[in-house]
């Protein structure tokens, strides 16, 4: 999309571009207008967004429209979240700018698992020292009473989904693993303003999309074209052209990067990567993945490797 675009001043200017327009209703229908009036509504609240590089803002919009998901943030399906950053330039300078960067919220990947027709139950919630019980990781025989409403403080977090065949699984972090993580993960955990902050849910809705999106990444069907799987390969991102994730939120934000300019990733399994990237057709990367399936799809990487070249081989066919 953004290679059809001129620069432009504002997310406002942007969204008026015809070809972004057509891009949306292309996506949502008739309900584009009404969702690109959300986003506008949504970065003139929010004076950082106001000031973000408009491209990433729009970036960000089609992600989420693309897997029809509100950007609304009362919902909590998706988020548009603004990130200051310094960037170093070609000729040795920094520069320090404002990018927008697309967020999943727990509440959207249950919509899309629920799309999938794949799972017969998917549910994430805190847990409170009143109602846990006991939690065997080795069995993962999880017991809490949830018939009687949590108080005070939650202990721990819960994530849990069956599929249709009869596959289940089931995760509980304690809150102290659940805020570690954040901290090492997520820039905007410190953010006063930011969701990890917000006292009235915003933080533990944070905690449980956590660790559901752990149980999904891990356990979960993940076909190349699903819709979780480009939903997690997306989420925490940002993009300066559609589809090209850079993650701000963990190391690989700060990896080294190539003569390009893109980001080096660091994936579990190099010789994975490798041969993901030595396919030509459509036909030799599905092979490859298929054959490969187990491994690539507990990664989010060599999954979004594997989205980004199925692009990259039909384009070439």
């Amino acid at each position: 999309m953004s290679d059809q675009i001129k620069e432009v001043a504002t997310a406002k200017s942007l969204f008026s571009n015809v070809n972004v327009k057509s891009r949306f209703e292309a996506m949502l229908g008739d309900k584009a207008q009404a969702f690109i009036t959300t986003v506008l509504q949504i970065v003139n609240q929010n004076s950082l967004l106001k000031n973000a590089d408009p491209k990433t803002v729009m970036t960000a919009a089609a992600t989420a429209a693309s897997l029809d998901l509100n950007i609304n943030p009362n919902l909590g399906y998706a988020y548009i979240i603004p990130y200051n950053i310094n960037e170093k330039q070609p000729d040795g300078t920094w520069e320090k700018r404002t990018v927008a960067q697309f967020q999943m919220g727990y509440k959207g990947f249950i919509q899309l698992a629920q799309r999938s027709g794949l799972y017969r139950s998917i549910i994430g919630l805190p847990v409170y020292a009143n109602q846990f019980k006991s939690w065997n990781p080795l069995f993962e025989d999880f017991d809490a009473d949830f018939s009687v409403a949590g108080t005070g403080t939650p202990v721990g977090y819960v994530a849990a989904f069956k599929l249709i065949n009869g596959f289940q699984k089931v995760a509980y972090w304690t809150y102290e693993e659940v805020h570690d993580h954040a901290k090492k993960f997520s820039k905007s955990y410190t953010n006063a303003k930011g969701l990890w902050q917000d006292k009235d849910g915003g933080s533990d809705a944070m905690a449980v999309k956590t660790v559901m999106k752990m149980i999904l990444s891990k356990y979960g069907p993940m076909e190349i074209e699903s819709q979780i799987s480009r939903a997690i390969s997306a989420d925490q991102s940002v993009q300066m052209k559609e589809g090209q994730y850079k993650y701000l939120d963990n190391p690989n934000g700060d990896a080294p990067q190539d003569e390009n300019g893109n980001t080096i990733v660091v994936v579990s399994n190099e010789e994975l990567l490798e041969g993901i990237y030595k396919c030509v057709t459509p036909e030799e990367l599905e092979e490859y993945y298929n054959e490969n399936k187990a491994q690539i799809s507990r990664d989010i990487n060599l999954v979004s490797a594997i989205g980004q070249m199925k692009k990259r081989v039909q384009d070439v066919k």
